[in-house]
């Protein structure tokens, strides 16, 4: 962001430079400026190092470095432009007296052609629609891209806490040093582990974590995604069942080749009362909706986590361990990936499961505000001590996924600002043909003293009351369609989008800047054809009318 204000920035004050130096626009130095400047940057990727991330990739910069190239082009030209029409006289000259008076004359006066009159309502309609389309599209991408980023908080902490080693030991006490830092509103620890669920001879991949249940509500969205069973019924007790076996689909009693609860029940009471152990029920188990739906499990059935590693040993090597755990819930994030592969059991569970005794994997914190979750990171981090422990933040982990959505953001707002650029060009069509229509008047004013730049000017404020119209009239439009589409809600098939009407969610900078660049290119729009009867030999103009 540094570099693209710099860029804006300087290439606003160099171009006015230019102009009071050369007393001209100086376009074409600009674009061989930009053209070299980014010919440099792809043939050396070394030096772009700096400014980019190594892992972006090489398409992603270049549409990167396009952008900022036509960004800057742009400012390089505004500059040229207002540098001319301010200093083009050999001194500052800000006032506008007639030439802003002529200017809205020649907008309202009946024009003698018809063409003239249709095609500068068609330019403005242009303009207008344009703009409309960009803060429309602009807003339903910010509603995706919030609601995406809401279910991936809604299901993830904000900042994780691991240690270097893979297992942290004094959870507690790292806990107790932390949860008071100031932007952390919970914390709790967990264990993660990959595996897999098999309920008959189906299975799946998993992505299994256990949980603290007493302190999982402050830290995700967890309790209030259950659309089945309860979450205080995840228990945490250890499992049962906790046998290595070398068959991953042994048949049981179950209604899907997998033990039945009573039948689990009555092995334990039949060991308790052979072996003397105490007998226990099975731990719970939570998995998403999709999950379910793919291994057709409802709230009690009972499956079986089976991890490749934690195992006895046997005649052809480690030993798979499985372990029956009972269906106590069912979650919807409505992120497919969360909802298809990730299943939550008790922190206890977990940590005789995948044989951590005391140790947890990490800690997970939420934050007041997800937007700082990158200082609150960091503070853990510093009251920790840094090395052993390591944090990282959400948008870290997510970084690929945000990324991609902001570059189609980004280009999405370039092809419909490129397209309000050519409708922009109507307005110059616009005054080509009034300066043509006007060249007696403007020969006229030459003849009784007025300056090149003050004609320029008069035909400047001409185009851009056209752009200003239309770039008013196009942002109010638009901001009144996201409007529309927010109250009515728009269905969408929730099997297929995960959302179940279209979210819009309008960002006032946004719309403003939408409605900032219209009436910028309409400016530039209008310089070319200002200059062009700005230097029309007065005599031609005489003669002709």
């Amino acid at each position: 962001r540094r570099i693209v204000w710099v860029g804006l920035a300087g290439g606003l004050f160099v171009g006015m430079g230019v102009a009071v130096w050369l007393r001209r626009v100086a376009f074409v130095e600009s674009l061989w400026s930009v053209a070299g400047v980014l010919c440099v940057g792809l043939a050396a990727p070394s030096t772009l190092h700096v400014v980019f991330d190594p892992q972006t990739a090489p398409v992603n910069r270049g549409i990167m470095l396009g952008a900022w190239g036509c960004g800057v082009l742009l400012a390089l030209s505004v500059g040229g432009s207002m540098g001319y029409l301010l200093f083009g006289e050999g001194r500052f000259h800000l006032r506008m007296g007639y030439e802003a008076w002529l200017g809205a004359r020649l907008l309202f006066a009946k024009s003698k052609s018809h063409a003239v009159s249709f095609i500068t309502l068609l330019s403005v309609c242009a303009v207008g629609m344009g703009a409309c389309a960009t803060v429309v599209v602009l807003g339903v991408m910010n509603g995706f891209h919030a609601d995406l980023r809401d279910k991936i908080l809604g299901a993830n902490a904000h900042v994780l806490l691991m240690h270097s080693s893979g297992t942290l030991q004094n959870a507690e006490q790292v806990l107790a040093k932390t949860t008071r830092l100031r932007g952390v509103a919970g914390a709790g620890p967990f264990v993660l582990g990959e595996g897999m669920v098999a309920a008959g001879k189906q299975l799946s991949g998993a992505l299994i974590k256990g949980i603290d249940v007493a302190r999982v509500g402050s830290v995700n969205a967890l309790p209030t995604n259950m659309v089945a069973g309860s979450l205080r019924d995840l228990g945490g007790e250890a499992p049962l069942l906790a046998t290595p076996t070398a068959d991953a689909n042994p048949a049981g009693g179950g209604p899907r080749g997998i033990p039945d609860s009573r039948d689990v029940i009555n092995r334990v009471s039949t060991k308790d009362k052979e072996g003397g152990a105490q007998a226990q029920q099975n731990s719970g188990i939570i998995v998403g909706q999709e999950m379910a739906e793919q291994l057709d499990l409802a709230v009690g059935d009972v499956v079986r986590l089976i991890s490749p590693l934690g195992g006895e040993l046997g005649p052809a090597g480690p030993m798979p361990k499985a372990t029956a755990f009972r269906v106590v819930g069912i979650f919807y994030s409505g992120y497919f990936e969360y909802d298809a592969k990730s299943v939550y059991i008790s922190l206890t569970a977990a940590q005789d499961f995948f044989g951590l005794g005391q140790g947890v994997t990490g800690i997970e914190y939420a934050a007041v505000d997800p937007e700082s979750a990158g200082a609150v990171a960091a503070a853990v981090q510093r009251r920790l001590g840094g090395y052993p422990y390591y944090t990282r933040d959400w948008r870290q982990m997510s970084h690929s996924l945000f990324s991609a959505l902001q570059l189609e953001k980004l280009v999405m707002a370039v092809i419909l600002i490129t397209l309000v650029a050519m409708a922009s060009l109507l307005i110059l069509v616009v005054l080509v043909m009034v300066v043509m229509e006007r060249g007696k008047e403007i020969a006229i004013l030459k003849s009784m003293g007025a300056t090149n730049v003050s004609v320029a000017k008069i035909f400047v404020v001409y185009g851009l009351s056209i752009g200003a119209l239309g770039a008013c009239a196009g942002t109010a439009l638009g901001v009144a369609v996201c409007r529309v589409l927010g109250t009515l809600s728009l269905g969408l098939d929730p099997q297929v989008y995960y959302i179940s009407h279209v979210p819009v969610r309008m960002c006032p900078v946004e719309v403003a800047a939408v409605a900032c660049c219209t009436v910028v290119l309409s400016f530039l729009a209008t310089v070319p054809a200002a200059l062009f009867g700005a230097k029309a030999p007065p005599v031609q103009g005489l003669r002709e009318g």
